[in-house]
Order: structure tokens, then sequence, then C-alpha cells
């Protein structure tokens, strides 16, 4: 894999932040905070890190425009979305929309875990397909 593990975790909420955290320590990836789309689009501009994106619904910008800007900016991120009001409509148009996957709040960290560690080795086999 090139470069460290690192997860950007877009969300508002302190607790959720916290949460998402001690869900991927296991992982012994590098997570970064963003409180806001525009913060995370900098950071994905800035660095060649994050490959997964993890993208609280309940932040001020809509899921959607924020998916499209972090795969406009590299079309190679796995965005993984966690929402509240997450249903099968939804979970079907995220993946139609390019995301990775859609968590559904409150969640487990096993499956936290798993979905940002398929979500890092997709990335990987992408990379190394290219």
């Amino acid at each position: 894999m090139f470069g460290r593990n690192s997860v950007l975790v877009v969300t508002p909420s302190p607790n959720d932040y916290d949460l998402i955290v001690s869900s991927l320590v296991p992982e012994e990836l590098e997570v970064l905070p963003a409180n806001c789309l525009l913060e995370a689009v900098l950071h994905q501009i800035a660095t060649p890190d994050p490959y997964v994106v993890v993208y609280d619904t309940d932040s001020p910008e809509e899921w959607r425009e924020a998916l499209r800007r972090f795969l406009t900016v590299r079309p190679e991120t796995r965005v993984v979305l966690v929402s509240r009001l997450a249903d099968d409509q939804m979970w079907m148009d995220v993946l139609d929309g390019g995301g990775f996957d859609l968590i559904m709040k409150p969640f487990q960290p096993v499956e936290m875990r798993s979905i940002v560690r398929g979500a890092i080795a997709g990335r990987a086999n992408t990379v190394a397909a290219a």
C-alpha cells in the first residue's frame, strides 16, 4: 500500500468522532478529523492520504454533494457514509453515486472496523491493478 493507512472522519459530533476512532483502534490506522466538507476537501488536496473518508450525514453539507466532491478531488477515494436515516434506498443511492458503503447509526464498532478495512483493501487492490 502507498503511504500510511489513514482515514479522514468528517462529523460535527465529537462523540461520534470518538466512537469512530475507538472502533478503529485495533486497525492501527491514522484517523484524521474534519469538521466540515471544506476542511475535508482541503485535506484531500493537500496530501496523498487518506484513501478512505467516513462522512457523517449529520454534517451541514448534503451527503450527495459531499460524495461528489470527494470523488471529484480524488476518484479512487473510498467514501463510507454514516447516517441515522439509513435505509435500503439510501444504500442503493450511495452505491450508485460512487460511495463505498453506508453504515446506520448507531453502529457497532466491529461493523465500522470491517467496512473501513474493506474500503482500505479495495483501495489497495485498485491501486495495484492500475
